[in-house]
């Protein structure tokens, strides 16, 4: 996690190696990527009456399901 005094993008390469996709998690736009040895999900939130944005990344190796990365993103949701 981490905050930014500016508006944040989430910029994924197209590296054909990564299965990567948007998903949505309780109305939350999303990045989940899929690589060799584990996955990740990604997603900005602005925080409200400021400029200022936190970047959350989860990340683990493999195995993990993409259900359960989801689950560990929703729990952050819940704060």
């Amino acid at each position: 996690m981490s905050r930014t005094s500016g508006k944040e993008t989430l910029i994924a390469s197209k590296n054909e190696d990564f299965k990567r996709e948007r998903i949505d998690v309780k109305g939350v736009e999303m990045l989940y990527t899929d690589f060799v040895t584990g996955k990740n999900i990604q997603w900005i939130y602005d925080v409200p009456g400021s400029t200022q944005t936190i970047l959350y990344h989860i990340e683990a190796g493999n195995p993990i399901s993409k259900e359960e990365l989801i689950e560990l993103a929703e729990s952050y949701l819940q704060q």
